[in-house]
């Protein structure tokens, strides 16, 4: 599912026995707006510490930000080159 910026989204959540009688809840979540044009960008190389500097690019001045949400994606390397481990982050494992 491709979500869209600035956009509604209602689901229900139901246990994952019997749904029918089981305990169900209505969620609704609004998708944040789309205000980055462009990726972030890496400031140098991975220090000792394994610690790098991002810059993030500007915002419009007619954005309202509060603050951001880095979400960190591991990533392994097979003969030099990234495996892309999922299709969609529906797939991911996050226990």
């Amino acid at each position: 599912v491709n979500l869209k910026p600035e956009k509604s989204y209602s689901f229900v959540l139901t246990n994952r026995g019997n749904s029918a009688g089981g305990l169900q809840h209505r969620v609704t979540a609004k998708t944040a707006p789309d205000v980055l044009r462009t990726k972030p960008a890496f400031i140098g190389k991975t220090n000792l510490d394994g610690m790098i500097t991002v810059q993030l690019p500007e915002v419009p001045v007619n954005e309202n930000i509060k603050g951001y949400y880095i979400i960190i994606v591991p990533l392994k390397k097979s003969r030099g080159k990234f495996i892309k481990p999922w299709e969609s982050p529906d797939e991911m494992e996050l226990d």
